[in-house]
């Protein structure tokens, strides 16, 4: 019986100190846990760093992003394609212009010897800020150039276009003689004289005391001649 009892005894202090041990356990378990859960305190500040005269602190201001508008500040200009700064593009410069005629009309405009930009009469547009060297010209004409400073208003640029010349040289047997085209006096034989080119022109040759004569010329170059043989006229005498 006593032997008994003592085993009883003995199993109700094995189990106590258990139920004890186990308690201990749970006990710093929960410790820990609550430990882990709570806040961490913030870093001490020193005196004065975060109220200033008994106000509460400031909160910071939001940091403003790159690029964006600033009170009192103009728009940056737009971003161009690839991110770069898009610059102003000044405005576009008048044009300037000539107003181009010629006598006779219908002769080409034609700069830089080589580029025709019109026929006369016409208004043409040309750079402005500088002179320019135009050359007007029609077929069977002479050629003319012209240097003008176009203006946005319109420089006038007139010219006459004349018939080209060659030189022939005229002579007559007896020497002398009066020598006219188309009325107008060109000198007395020998001479050289200019005549229209390529085209057919009369030359009147005369001189006192023999017959007038006339003179076919077409010159298509210089350094032609004509030479003239006077007959001299037939006086009758008196029965």
């Amino acid at each position: 019986m006593r032997a008994q009892v003592r085993r009883r005894h003995l199993i109700i202090v094995l189990a106590t100190a258990l139920v004890a041990v186990l308690l201990g356990i749970a006990a710093l378990l929960v410790f820990h846990t609550d430990r882990a859960a709570a806040p961490t305190a913030p870093p001490s500040q020193p005196p004065g760093a975060g109220t200033q005269s008994g106000l509460p602190p400031r909160e910071p201001a939001p940091a403003t992003p790159p690029g964006a508008d600033q009170p009192g500040q103009p728009a940056p200009p737009p971003a161009a394609p690839g991110g770069a700064v898009a610059a102003a593009s000044p405005p576009p410069a008048a044009p300037c212009f000539a107003e181009v005629s010629s006598l006779p009309a219908g002769a080409d405009i034609v700069l830089g010897q080589t580029n025709v930009i019109g026929t006369t009469p016409q208004r043409v547009a040309l750079p402005c800020g500088a002179p320019i060297e135009l050359l007007i010209r029609k077929p069977r004409l002479v050629a003319v150039t012209r240097v003008v400073t176009p203006t946005p208003e319109g420089v006038a640029v007139k010219v006459a276009l004349a018939k080209p010349t060659f030189l022939v040289k005229i002579s007559s047997t007896p020497e002398g003689a009066a020598i006219s085209l188309n009325g107008k006096p060109l000198g007395v034989t020998p001479t050289t004289v200019k005549v229209p080119a390529f085209e057919s022109s009369t030359l009147n040759v005369t001189k006192d005391g023999y017959e007038p004569e006339t003179e076919k010329v077409a010159p298509k170059a210089n350094g032609g001649t004509v030479h003239t043989v006077l007959k001299r006229i037939e006086r009758r005498k008196p029965r």
